[in-house]
């Protein structure tokens, strides 16, 4: 793997929102929140194929449709979905993905695909990425993390 898509993970220029949503409860209705929130200064780009706008950010119908190739591209969409779309974001080029949930079944698949498009994997079954000295709250934890340039930050979680 490069070192470019360990910066793509951990330092992105610019993130795509896979199933972005204004529903309230979704992951991708937190994630949105918690980016525009943050203090992340680049691009986010929700898509969305039944959506003109998510958080009054203008959404894209897939990820073909995306201005550029992003950086980081979070999933948030049914776990059914996960192969197919990592596929489309690995022929795309993008090299980091955080993936929110997906049964035991995928991962190796999820693997597989992201060794064969060299993608940076945060996954799956992940709460996101927390950087706050950069702005980045790339999580759908309830609780607001705004940036900050000093300071102890501990999440603790637990998973079945």
């Amino acid at each position: 793997m490069s070192q470019r898509g360990l910066e793509a993970l951990l330092r992105p220029k610019s993130i795509a929102v896979i199933g972005a949503s204004d529903k309230v409860g979704r992951a991708g209705t937190t994630m949105m929140k918690n980016l525009l929130s943050g203090g992340f200064n680049g691009p986010v780009f929700p898509v969305n194929p039944t959506r003109n706008s998510v958080s009054g950010v203008f959404t894209y119908p897939s990820i073909d449709k995306l201005p550029q190739v992003p950086d980081l591209a979070i999933i948030c969409t049914h776990h059914r979905r996960n192969l197919e779309l990592l596929e489309q974001l690995g022929q795309s080029g993008c090299k980091a993905v955080i993936v929110l949930s997906a049964q035991s079944e995928q991962f190796q698949a999820i693997k597989t695909l992201c060794q064969q498009y060299h993608i940076r994997l945060l996954g799956p079954n992940s709460l996101g990425l927390l950087a706050p000295w950069q702005g980045l709250n790339a999580s759908f934890s309830p609780l607001p993390v705004k940036k900050r340039q000093i300071g102890i930050y501990l999440t603790i979680s637990s998973s079945s």
